[in-house]
Protein backbone atom coordinates (compact mmCIF):
# COMPACT_ATOMS: atom_id res chain seq x y z
CA UNK A 1 0.00 0.00 0.00
CA UNK A 2 1.42 3.58 -0.78
CA UNK A 3 0.32 6.54 1.14
CA UNK A 4 0.39 9.82 0.03
CA UNK A 5 0.03 12.95 1.97
CA UNK A 6 0.97 16.20 1.13
CA UNK A 7 2.72 18.63 3.29
CA UNK A 8 2.53 22.82 3.02
CA UNK A 9 5.58 23.22 1.84
CA UNK A 10 7.53 26.27 0.54
CA UNK A 11 7.91 24.83 -2.43
CA UNK A 12 11.39 27.96 -3.26
CA UNK A 13 12.96 26.31 -0.41
CA UNK A 14 12.15 22.46 -0.85
CA UNK A 15 15.14 20.82 -1.22
CA UNK A 16 16.29 16.84 -2.05
CA UNK A 17 17.28 14.09 -4.66
CA UNK A 18 16.56 15.12 -8.18
CA UNK A 19 15.27 12.30 -9.65
CA UNK A 20 15.37 12.29 -13.11
CA UNK A 21 18.14 15.47 -13.05
CA UNK A 22 15.55 18.35 -14.46
CA UNK A 23 14.03 19.26 -11.68
CA UNK A 24 10.56 18.29 -12.65
CA UNK A 25 10.65 15.45 -9.31
CA UNK A 26 12.55 16.55 -6.33
CA UNK A 27 12.23 14.02 -3.17
CA UNK A 28 12.92 14.40 -0.28
CA UNK A 29 12.70 11.16 2.15
CA UNK A 30 11.42 11.01 5.50
CA UNK A 31 11.87 7.17 6.32
CA UNK A 32 13.74 4.72 4.29
CA UNK A 33 12.60 1.74 3.16
CA UNK A 34 13.37 -2.08 3.57
CA UNK A 35 15.42 -4.03 0.87
CA UNK A 36 16.40 -3.22 -2.35
CA UNK A 37 13.49 -4.08 -4.55
CA UNK A 38 11.48 -0.96 -6.16
CA UNK A 39 8.14 -1.67 -8.68
CA UNK A 40 8.68 -1.62 -11.91
CA UNK A 41 6.83 -0.56 -15.01
CA UNK A 42 3.43 -2.37 -14.75
CA UNK A 43 3.61 -3.48 -11.11
CA UNK A 44 0.59 -3.59 -9.06
CA UNK A 45 0.34 -0.76 -6.10
CA UNK A 46 -2.47 0.11 -3.99
CA UNK A 47 -2.25 3.86 -2.43
CA UNK A 48 -3.41 6.17 -0.06
CA UNK A 49 -3.33 9.76 -1.84
CA UNK A 50 -3.50 13.35 -0.61
CA UNK A 51 -2.77 15.70 -2.81
CA UNK A 52 -2.12 19.32 -2.15
CA UNK A 53 -1.50 22.78 -4.06
CA UNK A 54 -0.92 26.18 -3.01
CA UNK A 55 -1.80 25.17 0.56
CA UNK A 56 -4.95 23.47 -0.50
CA UNK A 57 -5.94 19.89 -0.38
CA UNK A 58 -7.66 18.65 -3.29
CA UNK A 59 -7.60 15.04 -3.19
CA UNK A 60 -7.85 12.58 -0.31
CA UNK A 61 -8.33 8.50 -1.38
CA UNK A 62 -7.34 4.73 -1.22
CA UNK A 63 -7.02 3.82 -4.74
CA UNK A 64 -5.23 0.52 -6.69
CA UNK A 65 -3.51 1.37 -9.93
CA UNK A 66 -0.69 0.01 -11.89
CA UNK A 67 2.56 1.64 -12.37
CA UNK A 68 2.62 3.29 -15.87
CA UNK A 69 -1.22 3.85 -15.65
CA UNK A 70 -2.26 6.33 -12.77
CA UNK A 71 -3.58 8.84 -15.11
CA UNK A 72 -6.48 6.27 -15.50
CA UNK A 73 -6.78 7.06 -11.65
CA UNK A 74 -5.75 11.04 -12.08
CA UNK A 75 -2.84 10.09 -10.33
CA UNK A 76 0.14 12.58 -12.36
CA UNK A 77 2.59 10.79 -13.71
CA UNK A 78 5.27 12.01 -11.68
CA UNK A 79 3.86 9.97 -8.83
CA UNK A 80 4.29 6.96 -11.48
CA UNK A 81 7.94 7.69 -12.09
CA UNK A 82 8.81 8.41 -8.53
CA UNK A 83 7.57 4.88 -7.52
CA UNK A 84 9.86 2.94 -9.51
CA UNK A 85 12.51 4.62 -7.41
CA UNK A 86 11.23 3.80 -4.20
CA UNK A 87 11.37 0.94 -1.56
CA UNK A 88 9.11 -1.14 0.29
CA UNK A 89 7.95 0.97 3.45
CA UNK A 90 10.19 4.20 1.98
CA UNK A 91 8.41 7.34 3.32
CA UNK A 92 9.03 10.61 1.16
CA UNK A 93 7.40 14.15 0.34
CA UNK A 94 8.03 15.01 -3.37
CA UNK A 95 7.78 17.95 -5.71
CA UNK A 96 6.56 17.70 -8.53
CA UNK A 97 6.87 20.40 -11.48
CA UNK A 98 4.19 21.01 -14.04
CA UNK A 99 5.44 18.42 -16.68
CA UNK A 100 4.97 15.95 -14.13
CA UNK A 101 2.25 17.25 -12.43
CA UNK A 102 -1.16 17.96 -14.47
CA UNK A 103 0.47 20.03 -17.15
CA UNK A 104 -0.58 22.70 -19.15
CA UNK A 105 -4.67 21.51 -19.19
CA UNK A 106 -4.23 21.12 -15.37
CA UNK A 107 -7.07 19.46 -13.53
CA UNK A 108 -10.25 20.87 -13.48
CA UNK A 109 -11.76 17.90 -11.56
CA UNK A 110 -9.73 19.21 -8.67
CA UNK A 111 -9.29 23.05 -9.71
CA UNK A 112 -5.60 22.24 -10.76
CA UNK A 113 -5.10 25.37 -12.82
CA UNK A 114 -2.65 24.83 -15.78
CA UNK A 115 1.09 24.56 -14.76
CA UNK A 116 0.51 24.15 -11.20
CA UNK A 117 3.24 22.68 -9.01
CA UNK A 118 2.16 19.69 -6.73
CA UNK A 119 3.33 18.32 -3.45
CA UNK A 120 2.15 14.54 -1.86
CA UNK A 121 4.00 12.75 0.91
CA UNK A 122 4.38 9.23 -0.09
CA UNK A 123 4.68 5.99 2.20
CA UNK A 124 4.95 2.60 -0.12
CA UNK A 125 3.40 0.10 2.02
CA UNK A 126 3.59 -3.12 -0.72
CA UNK A 127 3.56 -3.75 -4.18
CA UNK A 128 3.57 -6.82 -6.68
CA UNK A 129 6.59 -6.25 -9.33
CA UNK A 130 5.09 -7.09 -12.67
CA UNK A 131 6.81 -10.02 -15.36
CA UNK A 132 10.31 -8.23 -16.15
CA UNK A 133 11.14 -8.82 -20.37
CA UNK A 134 13.55 -12.08 -19.40
CA UNK A 135 10.58 -13.93 -17.62
CA UNK A 136 8.72 -13.53 -20.76
CA UNK A 137 9.11 -15.98 -23.58
CA UNK A 138 8.26 -14.87 -27.16
CA UNK A 139 4.76 -15.91 -27.16
CA UNK A 140 3.90 -13.70 -24.10
CA UNK A 141 5.50 -10.91 -25.32
CA UNK A 142 3.99 -10.47 -28.63
CA UNK A 143 0.72 -10.74 -26.88
CA UNK A 144 1.60 -7.99 -24.53
CA UNK A 145 2.69 -5.72 -27.03
CA UNK A 146 -1.08 -5.90 -28.88
CA UNK A 147 -2.27 -5.05 -25.24
CA UNK A 148 -0.08 -1.79 -24.46
CA UNK A 149 -0.37 -0.89 -28.02
CA UNK A 150 -3.95 -0.50 -27.51
CA UNK A 151 -3.36 1.28 -24.30
CA UNK A 152 -0.84 3.87 -25.97
CA UNK A 153 -2.87 4.52 -28.53
CA UNK A 154 -6.40 5.18 -26.09
CA UNK A 155 -3.82 7.39 -24.21
CA UNK A 156 -2.94 9.20 -27.53
CA UNK A 157 -5.99 9.69 -28.51
CA UNK A 158 -7.89 10.87 -25.17
CA UNK A 159 -4.56 13.59 -25.05
CA UNK A 160 -5.39 14.83 -28.64
CA UNK A 161 -9.15 15.28 -28.31
CA UNK A 162 -10.23 18.40 -28.72
CA UNK A 163 -12.09 19.87 -25.52
CA UNK A 164 -15.45 21.01 -27.84
CA UNK A 165 -17.76 18.05 -27.28
CA UNK A 166 -18.28 17.94 -31.32
CA UNK A 167 -19.24 14.68 -32.68
CA UNK A 168 -16.47 12.48 -34.32
CA UNK A 169 -13.45 14.80 -31.61
CA UNK A 170 -13.28 11.30 -30.00
CA UNK A 171 -11.98 10.49 -33.13
CA UNK A 172 -8.81 13.07 -33.60
CA UNK A 173 -6.61 10.72 -35.33
CA UNK A 174 -7.86 10.14 -38.27
CA UNK A 175 -10.44 12.59 -39.92
CA UNK A 176 -11.79 13.53 -42.86
CA UNK A 177 -9.26 15.03 -45.58
CA UNK A 178 -9.53 18.59 -45.58
CA UNK A 179 -12.32 18.65 -42.69
CA UNK A 180 -12.24 20.94 -39.86
CA UNK A 181 -9.98 18.18 -38.17
CA UNK A 182 -6.52 18.70 -37.67
CA UNK A 183 -5.35 15.43 -38.76
CA UNK A 184 -6.49 13.99 -42.02
CA UNK A 185 -7.01 10.19 -43.31
CA UNK A 186 -8.90 7.96 -44.40
CA UNK A 187 -12.24 6.88 -42.16
CA UNK A 188 -12.00 3.70 -42.41
CA UNK A 189 -8.66 3.27 -40.91
CA UNK A 190 -9.09 1.18 -38.14
CA UNK A 191 -5.56 1.90 -36.27
CA UNK A 192 -4.98 5.68 -36.35
CA UNK A 193 -1.27 6.12 -35.64
CA UNK A 194 0.22 3.06 -37.53
CA UNK A 195 -2.43 2.06 -40.88
CA UNK A 196 -1.62 0.44 -44.06
CA UNK A 197 1.68 0.99 -45.41
CA UNK A 198 1.22 3.69 -47.83
CA UNK A 199 -1.97 4.66 -46.63
CA UNK A 200 -2.14 8.87 -46.52
CA UNK A 201 -2.94 9.15 -43.00
CA UNK A 202 -0.07 11.59 -42.28
CA UNK A 203 -0.92 13.07 -38.42
CA UNK A 204 -1.36 16.86 -38.28
CA UNK A 205 0.93 17.03 -42.18
CA UNK A 206 -1.19 20.45 -43.63
CA UNK A 207 0.58 23.75 -43.03
CA UNK A 208 -1.33 24.84 -40.00
CA UNK A 209 0.41 22.35 -38.38
CA UNK A 210 2.21 24.56 -36.03
CA UNK A 211 -1.25 25.69 -34.85
CA UNK A 212 -2.26 22.22 -34.22
CA UNK A 213 1.05 21.56 -32.35
CA UNK A 214 -0.03 24.08 -29.81
CA UNK A 215 -3.43 23.33 -29.25
CA UNK A 216 -2.12 19.88 -28.71
CA UNK A 217 0.12 20.58 -26.07
CA UNK A 218 -2.52 23.18 -23.99
CA UNK A 219 -3.98 18.81 -23.70
CA UNK A 220 -2.79 17.23 -21.16
CA UNK A 221 0.51 16.39 -21.59
CA UNK A 222 0.59 13.49 -19.26
CA UNK A 223 -1.53 11.61 -21.60
CA UNK A 224 1.41 11.27 -23.91
CA UNK A 225 4.23 10.37 -21.39
CA UNK A 226 1.41 7.92 -20.41
CA UNK A 227 1.26 6.86 -24.18
CA UNK A 228 5.31 6.87 -24.62
CA UNK A 229 5.47 4.44 -21.55
CA UNK A 230 3.38 2.14 -23.18
CA UNK A 231 5.22 2.08 -26.86
CA UNK A 232 8.22 2.15 -24.87
CA UNK A 233 7.27 -1.18 -23.42
CA UNK A 234 7.23 -2.77 -26.85
CA UNK A 235 10.74 -1.69 -27.74
CA UNK A 236 11.87 -3.43 -24.44
CA UNK A 237 10.56 -6.32 -24.87
CA UNK A 238 11.42 -6.61 -28.85
CA UNK A 239 14.04 -4.66 -30.17
CA UNK A 240 16.44 -7.17 -28.97
CA UNK A 241 14.54 -10.21 -29.21
CA UNK A 242 16.33 -12.90 -31.23
CA UNK A 243 16.09 -16.59 -32.89
CA UNK A 244 12.27 -15.76 -33.88
CA UNK A 245 10.12 -17.98 -36.43
CA UNK A 246 8.94 -16.32 -39.52
CA UNK A 247 6.16 -15.26 -38.36
CA UNK A 248 7.19 -13.87 -34.95
CA UNK A 249 9.79 -12.23 -37.19
CA UNK A 250 7.31 -10.35 -38.82
CA UNK A 251 4.76 -9.57 -35.95
CA UNK A 252 7.40 -8.39 -33.97
CA UNK A 253 9.07 -6.05 -36.75
CA UNK A 254 5.06 -4.87 -37.35
CA UNK A 255 4.87 -3.72 -33.23
CA UNK A 256 8.39 -2.11 -33.49
CA UNK A 257 7.34 -0.41 -36.20
CA UNK A 258 3.88 0.89 -35.27
CA UNK A 259 5.77 2.01 -31.54
CA UNK A 260 8.78 3.91 -33.51
CA UNK A 261 5.76 5.84 -35.10
CA UNK A 262 3.48 6.55 -32.53
CA UNK A 263 6.80 7.41 -30.16
CA UNK A 264 7.86 9.63 -32.79
CA UNK A 265 4.54 11.36 -33.13
CA UNK A 266 4.12 11.70 -29.21
CA UNK A 267 7.65 13.73 -28.98
CA UNK A 268 6.41 15.86 -32.03
CA UNK A 269 3.14 16.71 -29.41
CA UNK A 270 5.76 16.93 -26.39
CA UNK A 271 7.78 19.06 -28.62
CA UNK A 272 10.68 16.47 -27.88
CA UNK A 273 12.12 16.91 -31.81
CA UNK A 274 15.44 15.46 -31.50
CA UNK A 275 13.24 11.98 -29.95
CA UNK A 276 10.84 12.47 -32.21
CA UNK A 277 14.06 12.07 -34.88
CA UNK A 278 15.46 9.36 -32.85
CA UNK A 279 12.23 7.13 -33.48
CA UNK A 280 11.95 8.10 -36.69
CA UNK A 281 15.79 6.56 -37.47
CA UNK A 282 14.49 3.20 -36.11
CA UNK A 283 11.04 2.96 -37.98
CA UNK A 284 12.85 4.07 -41.51
CA UNK A 285 15.76 1.54 -39.97
CA UNK A 286 12.69 -1.25 -40.26
CA UNK A 287 10.92 0.29 -43.33
CA UNK A 288 13.49 3.03 -45.53
CA UNK A 289 10.21 3.46 -47.68
CA UNK A 290 7.99 4.23 -44.81
CA UNK A 291 5.72 7.42 -45.51
CA UNK A 292 4.86 8.27 -41.77
CA UNK A 293 8.11 8.33 -40.61
CA UNK A 294 9.87 10.03 -43.54
CA UNK A 295 7.16 12.30 -43.13
CA UNK A 296 7.08 13.00 -39.66
CA UNK A 297 10.95 12.84 -39.12
CA UNK A 298 10.55 16.08 -41.80
CA UNK A 299 8.36 17.57 -39.66
CA UNK A 300 10.52 17.19 -36.63
CA UNK A 301 13.36 18.73 -38.47
CA UNK A 302 11.80 21.29 -40.23
CA UNK A 303 10.49 22.37 -36.24
CA UNK A 304 14.40 22.08 -35.43
CA UNK A 305 14.91 24.75 -38.37
CA UNK A 306 16.71 21.99 -40.21
CA UNK A 307 15.21 23.00 -43.55
CA UNK A 308 17.38 21.22 -46.17
CA UNK A 309 16.94 17.86 -44.21
CA UNK A 310 12.97 18.58 -43.76
CA UNK A 311 12.88 19.20 -47.12
CA UNK A 312 14.74 16.28 -48.16
CA UNK A 313 12.35 13.62 -46.45
CA UNK A 314 9.48 15.68 -47.56
CA UNK A 315 10.54 15.48 -51.27
CA UNK A 316 11.09 11.31 -50.22
CA UNK A 317 7.93 11.22 -48.84
CA UNK A 318 6.08 12.08 -52.41
CA UNK A 319 8.86 9.41 -54.24
CA UNK A 320 6.72 7.15 -51.84
CA UNK A 321 3.52 8.56 -52.42
CA UNK A 322 3.06 11.40 -55.29
CA UNK A 323 -0.65 12.24 -53.93
CA UNK A 324 0.62 13.58 -51.12
CA UNK A 325 -0.74 16.77 -50.79
CA UNK A 326 0.59 17.76 -47.31
CA UNK A 327 3.91 16.87 -47.82
CA UNK A 328 3.99 18.61 -51.07
CA UNK A 329 2.88 21.82 -49.02
CA UNK A 330 5.63 21.54 -46.42
CA UNK A 331 8.15 21.69 -49.21
CA UNK A 332 6.85 25.35 -49.85
CA UNK A 333 6.67 25.73 -46.34
CA UNK A 334 10.76 24.27 -45.76
CA UNK A 335 11.76 27.14 -48.76
CA UNK A 336 9.97 29.52 -47.31
CA UNK A 337 11.12 29.30 -43.82
CA UNK A 338 14.84 28.91 -45.33
CA UNK A 339 14.48 32.21 -47.43
CA UNK A 340 13.24 33.61 -43.93
CA UNK A 341 15.89 32.36 -42.30
CA UNK A 342 18.77 33.17 -44.54
CA UNK A 343 17.50 36.88 -45.04
CA UNK A 344 17.59 37.19 -41.19
CA UNK A 345 20.97 36.14 -40.75
CA UNK A 346 21.59 38.35 -43.49
CA UNK A 347 20.60 41.42 -41.67
CA UNK A 348 22.08 40.44 -38.42
CA UNK A 349 25.50 39.99 -40.23
CA UNK A 350 25.25 42.68 -41.55
CA UNK A 351 24.49 44.92 -39.09
CA UNK A 352 27.41 42.72 -37.17
CA UNK A 353 29.88 43.72 -39.72
CA UNK A 354 28.61 47.26 -39.99
CA UNK A 355 28.97 47.39 -35.91
CA UNK A 356 32.44 45.76 -36.59
CA UNK A 357 33.17 48.57 -39.21
CA UNK A 358 32.02 51.42 -37.08
CA UNK A 359 34.34 50.40 -34.01
CA UNK A 360 37.08 49.51 -36.35
CA UNK A 361 36.91 52.79 -37.68
CA UNK A 362 36.43 54.32 -34.01
CA UNK A 363 39.87 52.67 -33.25
CA UNK A 364 41.31 53.69 -36.08
CA UNK A 365 40.19 57.30 -35.32
CA UNK A 366 41.58 56.65 -31.34
CA UNK A 367 44.85 55.35 -32.32
CA UNK A 368 45.63 58.62 -34.79
CA UNK A 369 44.80 60.78 -32.57
CA UNK A 370 47.48 59.11 -29.88
CA UNK A 371 49.70 59.05 -32.87
CA UNK A 372 50.00 62.77 -33.53
CA UNK A 373 49.69 63.37 -29.66
CA UNK A 374 52.97 61.31 -29.34
CA UNK A 375 54.76 62.65 -32.00
CA UNK A 376 54.08 66.30 -31.03
CA UNK A 377 55.73 65.22 -28.30
CA UNK A 378 58.40 63.57 -29.05
CA UNK A 379 59.26 66.83 -31.82
CA UNK A 380 59.01 69.43 -28.96
CA UNK A 381 61.69 67.00 -26.81
CA UNK A 382 64.67 67.49 -28.79
CA UNK A 383 64.50 71.76 -28.57
CA UNK A 384 63.93 71.09 -25.13
CA UNK A 385 67.06 69.10 -25.09
CA UNK A 386 69.04 71.33 -27.42
CA UNK A 387 68.51 74.31 -24.83
CA UNK A 388 69.08 72.36 -22.07
CA UNK A 389 72.46 71.17 -24.13
CA UNK A 390 73.49 74.54 -24.78
CA UNK A 391 73.18 76.12 -21.70
CA UNK A 392 75.95 73.23 -20.84
CA UNK A 393 77.80 73.99 -23.11
CA UNK A 394 78.03 77.48 -21.97
CA UNK A 395 78.99 76.51 -18.51
CA UNK A 396 82.96 76.15 -17.53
Amino acid sequence: MVVMRVEMIELLDFKGEDLFEDSGIIRRIKRKGEGYSNPNEGATVEVHLEGCCGGRMFDCRDVVFTVGEGEDHDIPIGVDKALEKMQREEQCVLYLGPRYGFGEAGKPKFGIEPNAELTYEVTLKSFEKAKESWEMDTKEKLEQAAIVKEKGTVYFKDAATPLHGRQGAATPLHGRQGSATPLHGRQDAATPLHGRQGAATLLHGRQGSATLLQFCLCRQGGKYLQAVIQYGKIVSWLEMEYGLSEKESKASESFLLAAFLNLAMCYLKLREYTKAVECCDKALGLDGANEKGLYRRGEAQLLMNEFESAKGDFERVLEVNPQNKAARLQISVCQKKAKEHNERDRRVYANMFKKFAEQDAKEAASKAISKKTVEGAAGKRPESQAMEEGKAEGHV
